[in-house]
């Protein structure tokens, strides 16, 4: 029995390494994609864009709060707490961040097909309602756990807090579901566009075909949706079943992951990085220049083509 203890201890301690190294890889690979939008007028992009990379990184930081006191006598009520405040806003966060720039992406493309501005306060509010959210779903969690909190406590894996009342996962797994399908809706609904546009266009690559849906970004945004929607509801699907098995819970690494490969793989930021790259190895460092990719759409639209 004892022999049987100290090996279910030490996979856990295992699982537990193995999440902590790949959480840290998903939010150094998450701050590299979005430092370049931030410093460099020449990587535009939209508020959405931002404000989803910002989520991700988000995410990652709701799972370093434990950091080194995982096992032992375990995190105390204070700390224990705010994790699970967290634990329970990242995902609903970074659902909803992504589902905001799903709907920014199609209101462009759809303003573009009738040839109209589009209004600047259509930007503004797909940030504030996302926000408004996690703020419902955080001020839930915390003041549950300050009502309860014999509730709160340290997850069987080791990694997070959560609480023992299902009623607060099956909140959030609610808001994910709901905000996924809704993705899926609006990712149908631009394949249909794509393919309207293209006819209407008689499948020439013009300018006007490329900035108003171009392939590139469409598949990009698909595949990031879908993967990402996999790993964020496998997520909550975890935070709320206790008996799942401990190497399930390295799922929750997968949507920051996702997230920087699929967005920071684009041209603009991988050229960003080899001008500070040049800039570094030459003797006498040129003057700071931004990298321009000739980018004048004010939302960054157009940048996220390559």
């Amino acid at each position: 029995m004892n022999r049987s203890a100290g090996s279910d201890s030490s996979s856990t301690h295992t699982v537990v390494q193995w999440f902590n190294a790949l959480n840290m890889l998903g939010f150094f690979l998450l701050a590299v994609t979005v430092l370049p939008a931030l410093l460099s007028s020449g990587v535009p992009r939209m508020r959405s864009w931002n404000a989803m990379m910002l989520s991700g990184l988000f995410y990652c930081l709701s799972y370093f709060i434990l950091i080194g006191i995982q096992s032992g006598r375990g995190p105390s009520f204070g700390r224990c707490l705010v994790s699970a405040s967290m634990i329970y806003t990242a995902p609903v966060m970074l659902c909803s961040f992504m589902l905001a720039f799903n709907m920014d992406l199609l209101a462009i493309s759809l303003h573009a097909l009738r040839r109209q501005l589009r209004s600047s306060n259509t930007s503004k509010w797909l940030i504030i309602l996302p926000a408004v959210i996690d703020g419902i779903c955080v001020t839930m969690a915390f003041l549950i756990g300050l009502l309860k909190p014999k509730t709160i406590g340290l997850d069987v894996s080791q990694i997070y807090c959560h609480s023992s009342l299902r009623f607060v996962g099956y909140v959030t797994d609610i808001i994910i579901f709901m905000e996924g399908w809704t993705m899926i809706v609006l990712q149908s609904v631009m394949i249909y566009l794509l393919v309207a546009t293209r006819k209407e266009l008689g499948l020439h690559r013009t300018a006007v075909g490329q900035s108003l849906f171009p392939i590139a970004l469409f598949i990009r945004t698909l595949m990031f949706t879908l993967l990402t929607c996999f790993g964020v509801g496998g997520s909550a699907y975890l935070v709320v079943d206790a008996h799942a098995s401990p190497n399930w819970i390295l799922i929750l690494t997968i949507p920051p992951i996702i997230l920087a490969l699929t967005f920071g793989t684009q041209k603009d930021i991988l050229m960003f990085y080899w001008s500070v790259f040049r800039r570094m190895g030459q003797k006498k460092a040129a003057p700071p220049q931004s990298v321009s990719m000739n980018v004048r759409d004010e939302d960054g639209f157009s940048s996220l083509v390559a």
